[in-house]
């Protein structure tokens, strides 16, 4: 198996050397130089050098980003599967295609961000800030969306959000949802259709 990343603006092919089966997620385990090219990467987004940093493709696989800063980052196609991006901080960034599936986004700050197209399945996006976001043509099966502020974001053409996941959420007041998930939503909790 071969993985891609982007370092200094080139692309890096390298072998993902070994995977194993953990309950019922498979987690790998990245060569040494992939492993270590991704702390560097870790590290330049902690301290503060992640401005509009170009990620595209980055390899995050099961990385401890807790509370890390990318706001504005290009993360487009970046795998970010198993990752703690706990009280991350994302807000406008371009996640289109990203692979997020087992990441934890707990309490993250996706406000604005672009997540067209990324893989969503078994995502923690309990009390996450999504206002504003583009979750267009997502597939999010087994989401958790407790308390997640959805105020104003695009969920239009998302596959996998259930009636049952968007009832928990904190609001949809402006949200673009599935038409058939929608209509069913505002009859069953009007509230949280409502402003404030």
């Amino acid at each position: 198996m071969f993985g891609a990343l982007w370092l200094n603006g080139q692309l890096d092919t390298h072998p993902i050397v070994k995977s194993s089966y953990v309950a019922s997620y498979k987690v790998f385990e990245l060569d040494p130089l992939t492993k270590r090219r991704q702390q560097d990467l870790i590290a330049e987004a902690k301290n503060g050098k992640s401005k509009s940093i170009n990620l595209e493709t980055a390899d995050f696989r099961g990385a401890d980003l807790v509370e890390i800063s990318l706001n504005n980052a290009n993360l487009r196609n970046a795998v970010l599967r198993g990752a703690n991006l706990k009280n991350a901080s994302l807000a406008n960034a371009d996640l289109q295609r990203a692979d997020l599936r087992g990441t934890n986004l707990y309490k993250s700050n996706l406000r604005g961000a672009n997540l067209n197209k990324a893989v969503f399945r078994k995502v923690n996006l309990h009390g996450a800030d999504l206002r504003e976001a583009v979750l267009q043509s997502v597939d999010a099966k087994d989401v958790n969306l407790t308390d997640a502020n959805l105020q104003g974001a695009n969920l239009s053409g998302s596959k996998g959000f259930t009636e049952t996941q968007l009832s928990t959420v904190k609001t949809l007041y402006g949200a673009k949802l599935p038409m058939d998930i929608e209509k069913q939503l505002r009859e069953k909790y009007p509230h949280l259709f409502s402003p404030g």
